[in-house]
C-alpha cells in the first residue's frame, strides 16, 4: 500500500503511532511491494532485521514478516489523530514498595470465576446458583437471566449473535474480533467492546452487592478469609497474597472485613509492610475506574456508554482524549509492561491512575480485561503487577481455585517463581487445568502437584489439611 503523505516521516523515523484499538507502537513503518494491501510497524530492534527483507532477491514469506512486525490493512484510518514525539507520557514515580522488617512470602491463592460461582456453602448452593444474581461462568456472561442488563447495552446485543456463530465460548468469540481489530479499522466492533465493558461493570457491581447482601452468612470467601487470618496469628512476619481474576468483589468483601483494611485507594490493596496480606486483580474490578476529565463530564451527557456508542468513538478517543491528554494517560516507564500481539511490546492507557469508585460511578470508564482468550495485559496499576511479579518469584505454595489456569500473562509470570515447591488445583477438571497450564509451557513435573478427593471444590479444600 501507498503510505498517506502525512504520515512519510514514519517510513524513515521511529516514532509513537497510537492506533485506534488503544495501543501506542514504537516503530517505523514498512512496505513491501509483494503485499501491497498492508503496512507494517516493526519496533526499533527488530528494524534492520525487516529491512534485510526487502533486499532484491529476499522474496519474504508474509510469515518472515509478521514474525518481526505488526500487520495492519486500512493502515490511514487505524492510526488515530494522535501521533506521539520521542518523549510521551508522564513520568510519575510508582509509589514507594520498600519492605520493612521480617517478611514470609510464601503462600498465593489464585481465584478463578468457578470459586466465585460456587462460593456459597453446600445447603444454600442450589438458592444461590439457581438466583439471578450468582456469578456466571464463561458463557453464561450472557445469559437470558441478565437480559434486563443487556438491553441497557446496545453494543452487547448486537454482538450476540455472532457470539452464537462461536458456539458461546466467549473468550474464543472475543479473541477472533480482537485480531480483528488490530488489523483493521472496525470502529462499529471497538464501540461494541466499550459497550460491553460497561455492561460487565454494571452487571458485576449489582452481583457483588445482591450476594454480599443475601448470602453474607453462608459465604466460603468469608470462611476461608476467617480461617487465613487466624492462622496468621501465630506466624506474624508472614504475609499471604490473594489474586483474583473475577470482577466481582466478593473476595474483596470478605478480605476487607476480616483483615480491618477498607479499600477506599488503590495502595490499600498492596499495604503489606501494615497488613499480613496482599489483594490483585489481574483483569481488574467492577469498582475500579479511570475517571473522565471535568471537560468532558461538564458536557452533562445523559447516557455516556448510550454516547460512546452511538458516537462510535475508538479506544484510543477514550484513552487519549476523553480521560486526559497524554502526558496524563500515558506512563513513560510502561513500554513492556504489555505485550501486544505476537510478544511485541507496546504502551496502553495508564493502569496507575485507575481509582476505587466510591460514588458517581458513571463518572468513570471501566478498568477491567474484556475476558480475550490470549490477550497478555493486566488491568491494575503497575505497581500491584512489580509486587505480584516479586511475591510469586519468592513464593513456595500455589492454591489454583476455581481457575482455570489459561491466562497467558499470569502464566508466564509462573515461569519465574524460582522457590515454588507446591501447586494445589483446587476443581472439578483438574486435568483440564493441567493442559492449560502445560500449553503456557509450565515445567510441573518440578513440582508437587495435588488434586485429590480434598480439592474437588471451594468447600471441600477449606476443610481439608491443606491450607
Amino acid at each position: 500500500m501507498e503510505v498517506p503523505s502525512h504520515l512519510s516521516p514514519y517510513e524513515i523515523n521511529h516514532g509513537y503511532l497510537f492506533m485506534d484499538h488503544g495501543e501506542i507502537h514504537n516503530g517505523l513503518i514498512v512496505t513491501f511491494d509483494e503485499f501491497k494491501d498492508r503496512a507494517f510497524v516493526v519496533e526499533r530492534q527488530n528494524t534492520q532485521k525487516l529491512l534485510a527483507l526487502k533486499e532484491p532477491g529476499a522474496n519474504p514469506s508474509l510469515k518472515d514478516i509478521t514474525a518481526l512486525a505488526w500487520e495492519i490493512w486500512d493502515f490511514d484510518k487505524v492510526l488515530d489523530q494522535f501521533l506521539g514525539s520521542q518523549d510521551i507520557g508522564n513520568r510519575d514515580p510508582n509509589p514507594d514498595m520498600t519492605r520493612y522488617g521480617q517478611h514470609e512470602w510464601n503462600k498465593m491463592f489464585v481465584f478463578g470465576a468457578g470459586a466465585s460461582a460456587n462460593s456459597v456453602f453446600d445447603s444454600d448452593s442450589a438458592a444461590f446458583r439457581e438466583s439471578t444474581f450468582c456469578p456466571p461462568i464463561g458463557n453464561q456472561l450472557f445469559g437470558k437471566k441478565f437480559q434486563s442488563y443487556i438491553k441497557k447495552f446496545p453494543g452487547v446485543e448486537r454482538s450476540l449473535a455472532s457470539l452464537k456463530r462461536y458456539g458461546n465460548q466467549v473468550e474464543a468469540f472475543f479473541e477472533g474480533e480482537w485480531d480483528g481489530i488490530v488489523k483493521r479499522y472496525s470502529p462499529e466492533i471497538i464501540s461494541r467492546h466499550i459497550s460491553i465493558a460497561f455492561y460487565l461493570k454494571e452487571l458485576f457491581n449489582k452481583i457483588s452487592e445482591e450476594t454480599i447482601e443475601n448470602y453474607f452468612d453462608c459465604s466460603i470467601y468469608a470462611a476461608f478469609c476467617d480461617h487465613i487470618q487466624k492462622s496468621l496469628k501465630n506466624r506474624p512476619n508472614e504475609k499471604v497474597a490473594f489474586v483474583s481474576f473475577n470482577y466481582d468483589t466478593l473476595l474483596d468483601h470478605s478480605v476487607s472485613q476480616f483483615f480491618d483494611q477498607s479499600f477506599n485507594e488503590m495502595e490499600d490493596y498492596v499495604r503489606f509492610n501494615e497488613k499480613p496480606f496482599m489483594l490483585f486483580k489481574p483483569h481488574g474490578s467492577c469498582n475500579w475506574g479511570w475517571k473522565f476529565k471535568e471537560e468532558f463530564l461538564n458536557e452533562n451527557i445523559a447516557d455516556i456508554p448510550k454516547y460512546l456508542f452511538e458516537n462510535n468513538v475508538s479506544f484510543a478517543q477514550v484513552y487519549f482524549n476523553l480521560l486526559g491528554n497524554i502526558d496524563h494517560t500515558v506512563w513513560h516507564n510502561s513500554w513492556g509492561y504489555i505485550k501486544s500481539t505476537s510478544q511485541r511490546r507496546s504502551y496502553s492507557i495508564n493502569k496507575n491512575i485507575i481509582k476505587v469508585i466510591h460514588s458517581d460511578p458513571e463518572d468513570y470508564f471501566p478498568a477491567l480485561l474484556i475476558p480475550y482468550q490470549n490477550k497478555d495485559e493486566f488491568v491494575m496499576p503497575y505497581y500491584h503487577r512489580d509486587t505480584m511479579k516479586e511475591f510469586i518469584r519468592r513464593m513456595e505454595d500455589l492454591y489454583l481455585i476455581g481457575w482455570k489456569g489459561n491466562e497467558a500473562a499470569f502464566n508466564d509470570l509462573l515461569k519465574r517463581a524460582d522457590h515454588l515447591k507446591r501447586i494445589v488445583i483446587v476443581n472439578p477438571y483438574p486435568e483440564e487445568v493441567k493442559k492449560n497450564l502445560l500449553e503456557h509451557e509450565l515445567d510441573l513435573t518440578k513440582y508437587d502437584v495435588i488434586h485429590d478427593d480434598r480439592t474437588v471444590d471451594f468447600e471441600t479444600f477449606l476443610k481439608s489439611d491443606l491450607i
